[in-house]
């Protein structure tokens, strides 16, 4: 949730649900479990590609405000980033 209410797209596997948050391809990109040349090749595909990086974030940040966990997810990642 802190990377949805940073804005901040996800490299992630499947587990634990993350599917109901992150949207393959569109919020982030989901690689399988245990797959070290996917997860670094994802890695490398965000970090060279900085407009695939500001879209994602901006949709991953949209989606989170959707929601009621989201929302104040996104108040709390505000404060914690103020304060700092």
């Amino acid at each position: 949730m802190e990377a949805l209410a940073s804005a901040t797209p996800l490299v992630t596997t499947p587990a634990g649900g993350i599917t109901a948050v992150v949207e393959h391809g569109r919020t982030g990109l989901i690689v399988p479990e245990r797959d070290v040349d996917a997860l670094a090749e994802s890695l490398a595909m965000l970090l060279a590609d900085e407009p695939m990086r500001t879209r994602m974030g901006r949709l991953h940040g949209a989606r989170c405000a959707t929601t009621a966990p989201g929302r104040r997810t996104q108040s709390d990642w505000k404060a914690f980033t103020k304060a700092r």
